[in-house]
């Protein structure tokens, strides 16, 4: 019985660690969109065009 109650107990720490991990990751989601998200499609310049866009080959 012992056994098994440590095992519980194991197992409810691990399951508990993997939901912070995901409250985590949540969380940071909502950050990065909060803070106007989209970092990942490149700088922008003033007028929403990205910097490659916005120079004109000569």
């Amino acid at each position: 019985m012992a056994l098994l109650d440590a095992q519980r107990g194991m197992l409810q720490t691990q399951l508990d660690r993997v939901s912070s991990q995901a409250a985590r990751y949540s969380d940071s989601v909502t950050l990065l969109q909060a803070l106007g998200g989209g970092w990942w499609n490149g700088p922008v310049t003033q007028g929403g065009a990205t910097r490659a866009s916005a120079v004109q080959p000569r």
